[in-house]
């Protein structure tokens, strides 16, 4: 990315060959190839600069938490965001949820803004943000029901108005998802917003997993999709269960 080829990845079925990839969202790619642009390209590197985006969410949640249930609810919060390792750890093996914990509490934070103090730009920024978050993570989609819909209701004003302030929430997430999605269409071949091929859903339903006696009981089983990846990225079907 950082020498403007774009997201590509050595394709599955054809050796050598480079193609285009929608395997993750782009938002954390994207990230690492700014700060590779600006000389900071070991992964040490990397890794403290997704520790400085992280630490944001601290006070972040200390505002919301201030904003929810007062200030000492926000103390409370800021400071199981600043010691829970579910906080800290994404950061030093290079993971997306580095950016998501900022952005699903700073969404938090807006959501509240449009409840008390509703208005345009706020929905907007609201609509960007989740559009942001989902391009981080996938799932962080489901915010536009999950969060756009009680904003609304939980409003005060007239329906129109109420409406009128949905759209414009939905209209900031695409302004938002849009050109991901469009690239996908043109070099993939659909709007997708990831095509991780199946690998999640491979590692997780192994034996282990499903099993309450084993160490990754409920977990994902790395070794699992490493041998059933190749069956999926070949068209062909993985196994109804995997072994160690």
């Amino acid at each position: 990315i950082a020498d403007g080829q774009g997201m590509e990845q050595l394709s599955p079925t054809h050796l050598y060959a480079i193609v285009p990839t929608a395997q993750h969202p782009p938002a954390l790619p994207a990230l690492l190839a700014l700060v590779n642009l600006v000389g900071l390209g070991s992964i040490d590197q990397q890794r403290i600069v997704l520790a400085v985006v992280a630490t944001t969410a601290v006070p972040i949640m200390g505002l919301l938490g201030r904003r929810i249930a007062g200030p000492l609810a926000g103390i409370i919060a800021a400071g199981i965001a600043a010691v829970s390792p579910l906080w800290f750890q994404p950061s030093g093996i290079l993971m997306s949820e580095s950016i998501d914990l900022v952005l699903v509490p700073l969404a938090l934070l807006l959501a509240v803004d449009c409840i008390e103090r509703p208005g345009a730009w706020r929905f907007g920024a609201l609509g960007a943000t989740i559009g942001l978050a989902t391009l981080t993570r996938s799932e962080a989609i489901d915010f536009i029901l999950l969060l756009g819909i009680p904003v609304v209701l939980l409003m005060s004003g007239p329906w129109k108005r109420r409406l009128s302030l949905g759209v414009v929430l939905v209209a900031g997430f695409m302004v938002v998802l849009a050109p991901w999605l469009v690239r996908n269409e043109i070099q993939l071949g659909g709007l997708a917003l990831s095509d991780n091929v199946g690998g999640t859903l491979a590692g997780a339903y192994c034996p282990s997993a499903m099993n309450p006696n084993q160490p990754d009981y409920g977990a994902w089983n790395y070794i699992c999709t490493v041998s059933e990846l190749a069956k999926i990225q070949n068209g062909g079907i993985p196994n109804r269960v995997c072994h160690r």
